[in-house]
């Protein structure tokens, strides 16, 4: 298959990448695969050498007709659409979702993904590695941000291999690496009013909360975090508290 650079494909092609990243999902006949951009199917031959339940949801059209001649004997479920346009609940509880993600989709996928993890058991993404960096931050970081929160509110992830540029084709110019992502049994509370807080707290990181969190006018003095802080140093238990004080002040 050619890569189209429009659709930011770069093909998985290290035979030792890919039988690690098999080992570390595991997949078992019993499991509702969803495996998003699948391209020309590299992961997908072993998924479904499993006998798990595989849905490929792939953009490309090209890609979807190899992918029906590779696999038309195997029962893969092929949808040809923008996976940021289906709904993941469509495929029942407890889906796993495995995935190379195109870079230029991953922030929004992500966004996506912790909007729909109701029906989510696990989630297996190659992203770039300074995402997943950000993604696996400690509070406090300069990694730390916006995104971290909003991710590591509802999933634990972990970071499972790098990818060198030589793995895809064509290279990509930065390093990948694949993510694992798993649902939190007991996130914390969220509202509109903590995702507003949320951003404007990172979008002015460099100021204290006192003052990047003006237009809210929480009371500081009785408030659950102090606002000389910055918002790198709140968990997203903090930011949640933050905003229950804001909508309740005492």
């Amino acid at each position: 298959m050619r890569a189209r650079r429009r659709f930011g494909q770069n093909f998985l092609r290290d035979e030792n990448i890919i039988a690690a990243i098999i080992v570390a999902i595991s997949p078992a006949a019993n499991d509702k695969i969803i495996e998003i951009g699948p391209g020309d199917g590299a992961l997908t031959k072993h998924l479904l050498t499993s006998q798990a339940s595989v849905t490929a949801i792939e953009i490309d059209r090209d890609c979807a007709s190899l992918l029906r001649q590779k696999f038309s004997g195997n029962h893969l479920n092929l949808l040809v659409n923008d996976v940021l346009r289906e709904d993941f609940s469509q495929f029942g509880d407890s889906i796993r979702l495995v995935g190379n993600l195109p870079y230029n989709i991953s922030t929004p996928f992500l966004l996506k993904m912790s909007d729909e993890n109701k029906c989510i058991k696990d989630a297996h993404l190659m992203l770039q590695k300074e995402v997943g960096e950000r993604l696996c931050a400690p509070i406090g970081s300069a990694a730390y941000g916006r995104l971290s929160v909003s991710v590591g509110r509802l999933f634990a992830t972990k970071l499972l291999l790098e990818a060198p540029p030589s793995a895809f084709a064509p290279s990509p110019k930065v390093q990948s690496a694949m993510l694992m992502f798993t649902p939190l049994k007991n996130p914390p509370p969220w509202s509109p009013t903590a995702e507003k807080v949320l951003r404007a707290a990172f979008q002015s990181r460099r100021k204290t909360l006192a003052n990047a969190l003006k237009s809210f006018a929480p009371d500081w003095f009785t408030a659950p975090v102090h606002g000389l802080r910055r918002a790198e140093t709140l968990s997203a238990l903090d930011f949640s508290r933050l905003a229950a004080h804001i909508e309740n002040p005492p």
